[in-house]
């Protein structure tokens, strides 16, 4: 009798000891997500590991025109989280006989190249560039030095020839600029960062190369026609999309 009253209090013992230790709770699990485990509503004990992200196809951006690159997305085909990015680089601006950069977008994107080609290459290229409008149907990009001189204006044109007055639109076939300065340097200076803008492709050195070339004749590369002109004593350059 002894013996088995010994056993029966060890049991009771044990089981005292377990009540004390697990866990009351009448558990209500949520099941596992991507991030999270099954776990349980009442109490937050959880079981096992989370599901992980199931990646879906890579999603593309809208392309941007100002830094010439796209980039690609992809998001969890379960909880729609973004689980990677990536990027590709544009190698070109032309598309059916037009350009796809907008006015505006070529006017930001040149004041940029300004800014880095002073920064980080050395040269004088101490320009700013801005879109302006002095009515309804007069539009242009405005390029002017740190005085805050003219140095030229440049007017965008369709494939019918007709005058872009939407800073928006991208149906820029011709870029023709027009020079109000006489010095050689800034004239060099903005049409080499003119060639930059439009040709996403291009690294510095090629397109001092190519800037070299249709300073004589027209040049054409990339699908678009360069052109450098003097006419009355003033200096014209021509972007043509081929």
């Amino acid at each position: 009798m002894r013996g088995n009253a010994r056993i029966l209090t060890v049991l009771l013992c044990l089981t005292l000891i377990l009540g004390l230790c697990g866990c009351s709770c009448r558990h209500e699990w949520v099941d596992a997500t991507c991030t999270e485990p099954k776990t349980c509503a009442k109490c937050g004990e959880t079981q096992g590991e989370a599901l992980g992200h199931t990646p879906g196809e890579w999603q593309q951006d809208e392309p941007d025109y100002v830094t010439s690159v796209i980039w690609l997305r992809q998001y969890c085909t379960v909880c729609g989280a973004e689980v990677d990015v990536d990027m590709k680089a544009l190698s070109s601006y032309c598309q059916d006989g037009t350009l796809l950069l907008s006015p505006e977008e070529f006017a930001e994107r040149l004041d940029n190249l300004f800014g880095t080609l002073t920064n980080h290459y050395g040269a004088d290229c101490d320009f700013s560039a801005k879109i302006m409008s002095a009515e309804e149907d007069s539009m242009g990009c405005v390029v002017a030095n740190a005085k805050g001189e003219l140095l030229c204006v440049a007017l965008f044109t369709t494939k019918t020839g007709s005058s872009i007055t939407d800073p928006d639109s991208r149906k820029i076939a011709k870029i023709v600029a027009g020079f109000t300065t006489q010095d050689s340097q800034e004239i060099a200076s903005v049409l080499f960062a003119m060639t930059l803008a439009v040709d996403p492709a291009l690294e510095v050195s090629s397109a001092k190369e190519v800037a070299g070339k249709f300073l004589d004749d027209p040049y054409s590369y990339h699908g678009l026609r360069y052109a450098f002109d003097a006419y009355s004593g003033e200096y014209y350059f021509s972007i043509s999309v081929e």
